[in-house]
């Protein structure tokens, strides 16, 4: 693959997280996960693509932090076994 490709994958995957993150507080998804409000209430004004587009783009930002959390972590643990192999 090309550099090119490779940064507009990049800035596409930012995007989508960015995105997912406004949907995400603007939802106030986090009062839902931690319980202090029970009941998760649909805009059914807005279209079925929009609600599907924005739990997307909201489950493309958690693909994107355990992708490169994982990627960090794997580093780490690179450097500490080149640094216990060398010494």
């Amino acid at each position: 693959m090309s550099a090119v490709f490779v940064w507009l994958m990049r800035f596409a995957a930012i995007c989508i997280a960015g995105f997912g993150a406004y949907c995400f507080y603007s939802a106030n998804i986090a009062s839902y996960m931690f319980l202090k409000q029970e009941f998760v209430f649909f805009d059914f004004e807005q279209s079925a693509v929009s609600i599907f587009a924005e739990y997307i783009a909201m489950m493309g930002l958690w693909v994107f932090i355990s992708f490169y959390a994982i990627k960090g972590f794997m580093m780490l643990t690179l450097k500490k076994r080149k640094n216990r192999d060398r010494v």
